[in-house]
Parts: structure tokens; C-alpha cells; sequence
């Protein structure tokens, strides 16, 4: 008789990081923002949510339509930068501060997940982990 031994998956419950939580931390630390419109626009596409949060809507509009006033783009360039940096800060160790000898650090889980936002939360914690901090509907009776 054969028998096939399949490998166990995980209780998603119990899965603490986004599997995309590596190609999304990869891609904000390979990402050059100064002068590099089309890197922005790349990096837009795959990472919406993100390059809202990180150019902000002035960029991400001078980066669509154009302009002609370089020294006000290169200072929300700046901007961006400083907020790309100050979220790659945010996410190193974040595994390892989220849970400590096998147990969830609840109140920094939950305080990085309204930080960050639900949409980008989806990218660096698992589903099952921010639905139970930011649920994606109320709970019923809370309006």
C-alpha cells in the first residue's frame, strides 16, 4: 500500500506574517525615489496601497500628468523618502517583536496595525492576524 505523507500545512490562525511580507520589503528597499518617475510608476503597480501611503497623492499626480515645477517635486520626493525610510524602520524585527518565546505581543501587533493602515497591514502581517485587529466590516451593533 502506498502511503503518501503530505506535508502539514499551517493553521492560517496561526500564521503570523503576510506571505508576500518578503517581496514587500524587498521592493521598498531596492526602491529609489529621487528622480526616478518610472521606478515610482513601477512601483505604484504592484504596491498601490503603498505608493499612496509613501509618495502621498502630490507625487503620485506630478508622476501621472506630469510638471514642470521641479523644485516642488523634488520636495515631495524628499518627503517620500524620509516616509519610505521611516517605514522600512517599522518593519525591520517586526517578526520578532510581534511575538516573544512563542507568544503574541498583542498590544504591538495591534498598535502596528492601525499605524500602518489595513491595506498595508495585509502586506506584512497574514489575513487571519489583521482581521482580528482591524476587522475588514464592524462588528455588528458597532456604528
Amino acid at each position: 500500500m502506498d502511503e503518501t505523507v503530505q506535508p502539514e500545512m499551517p493553521d492560517q490562525r496561526n500564521v503570523l506574517m503576510s506571505e508576500r511580507f518578503d517581496a514587500f520589503k524587498e521592493a521598498l528597499e531596492v526602491l529609489y525615489i529621487l528622480a526616478n518617475q518610472s521606478g515610482r510608476i513601477q512601483f505604484a503597480q504592484s504596491w498601490p496601497e503603498t505608493a499612496q501611503y509613501v509618495f502621498g497623492e502630490q507625487l503620485l499626480a506630478f508622476d501621472r500628468e506630469g510638471t514642470k515645477d521641479m523644485e516642488q517635486r523634488a520636495e515631495f520626493e524628499a518627503k517620500a523618502e524620509d516616509r519610505r525610510i521611516l517605514l522600512l524602520e517599522k518593519l525591520d524585527g517586526i517578526e520578532e517583536k510581534s511575538v516573544l518565546d512563542g507568544a503574541l505581543q498583542i498590544e504591538y501587533v495591534q498598535a502596528m496595525i492601525h499605524d500602518l493602515g489595513r491595506d498595508i497591514a495585509l502586506h506584512v502581517y497574514s489575513p487571519a492576524i489583521v482581521e482580528r485587529f482591524m476587522p475588514s466590516t464592524p462588528p455588528a451593533g458597532a456604528e
